[in-house]
């Protein structure tokens, strides 16, 4: 086992491989590119025995933060020995360690290979409870406190980890030094919701699926794309804001970030578009009532169910346009008894779907002939 540490754009990621040691070797021949839109941390190459996988910071993406080697064969291709980062595919036996993989080997039909999760409280999907509820996928710890001991014992033929760059609840790196096979999926750093959906197809290739992980995306995008024009075409866009303040001050999202973007192509006009910052910031509470005092629609108000959760978090919330009207919505109307929100399970690839949910709350005269899906008006 090795382990490589890259410190880049303020995230701490720590790229984990595998090194067996192959019984005999197989010649492979050059390979191509696989067509990646939108995905900006994700670079994919076919050849004829493996797939090449580079994962990379999607805001700096000379910044290589770990590579695999996906092989199908029995043995390794003889230009692949002396790497890291060898996976056998197909996967049979998945670890997830966060709900969004669980969303994504859903679309692939593959929620039967997982083995093991951490957070299992979190998990929307129906089926996938009960498996868990049977025993048959366990709980392996959370992110700060894994069962290393239990996953040696699972022996899973890969762990689908991630990279917070959060100093003391990362563990990846850790499950390195074990021998356990993990592969980042980096969707959230991107900025795109497309950017997001498309690493489905990074899930595909460990289930040696990739005309499924394409297909799926595929139809996604179109219908995506689709939608944006619809939006386009509307003249009159209504203003908007997000967040809930907390002891004083108010987490917003950047003016670049995927939120934004969401915000964007449904046709609202956010408040903070001018902001270039690609994730959140804090600003003051008095800052936002001065803002968003006359915003025509507040959307993502924290864990609030109804308008009084938010009144409750302070008094003047209240005489906000957006308070006043009615117009405040968020994306939890798909809650487990635990809390789990599908919305951070399901919604990263369904990302068409966030959308028209947000273009029914826009304009409803104009789109509001469904029932949304992750959204919901508040009380």
């Amino acid at each position: 086992m090795r382990q490589l540490l890259w410190i880049c754009g303020g995230w701490l990621l720590t790229g984990l491989w595998s090194c067996g040691q192959p019984s005999a070797a197989t010649e492979d021949k050059g390979g191509e590119s696989i067509p990646v839109e939108y995905a900006r941390g994700l670079l994919l190459e076919s050849l004829e025995n493996y797939t090449h996988v580079i994962v990379r910071h999607p805001q700096d993406t000379d910044q290589v933060l770990a590579e695999y080697y996906l092989y199908r064969t029995d043995s390794v291709p003889v230009s692949i020995q002396d790497k890291q980062g060898l996976i056998h595919v197909p996967v049979e036996k998945i670890v997830c360690l966060s709900t969004t993989q669980v969303g994504m080997l859903e679309v692939l039909d593959a929620t039967d290979r997982i083995i093991g999760m951490s957070g299992t409280q979190w998990v929307y999907n129906d089926i996938v409870r009960h498996w868990i509820e049977q025993g048959q996928i366990r709980e392996i710890g959370q992110e700060s406190g894994l069962n290393k001991e239990l996953l040696i014992q699972m022996q899973p033929d890969v762990i689908l980890g991630y990279a917070s760059g959060i100093a003391g609840y990362d563990e990846v790196d850790g499950l390195s030094q074990l021998g356990l096979p993990v592969v980042l999926i980096q969707e959230f750093t991107e900025l795109h919701p497309l950017g997001m959906a498309e690493w489905v197809k990074l899930a595909a290739l460990l289930l040696d699926e990739p005309a499924a992980g394409d297909a799926y995306f595929q139809q996604v995008a179109n219908r995506y794309i689709s939608l944006t024009v619809k939006a386009g075409m509307l003249s009159s866009l209504p203003t908007v804001f997000t967040g809930l303040p907390y002891r004083g001050e108010w987490t917003v999202s950047g003016g670049q970030s995927f939120a934004a973007q969401f915000i964007r192509d449904a046709g609202g006009n956010y408040i903070w578009a001018d902001n270039e910052r690609t994730g959140n910031f804090p600003v003051s509470l008095e800052e936002v009532l001065l803002k968003a005092a006359d915003a025509t629609i507040w959307v993502n108000p924290g864990g609030a169910s109804g308008i009084q959760d938010i009144i409750r978090e302070d008094e003047r919330l209240k005489h906000l346009s957006a308070v006043q009207t009615g117009r405040v919505a968020n994306n939890n109307k798909r809650l487990n008894q635990a809390g789990g929100n599908d919305y951070w399970e399901s919604a990263v690839v369904h990302p068409d779907d966030v959308l028209y949910d947000l273009m029914q709350i826009f304009h409803p005269q104009h789109f509001g002939d469904t029932a949304m899906i992750y959204y919901q008006w508040l009380p």
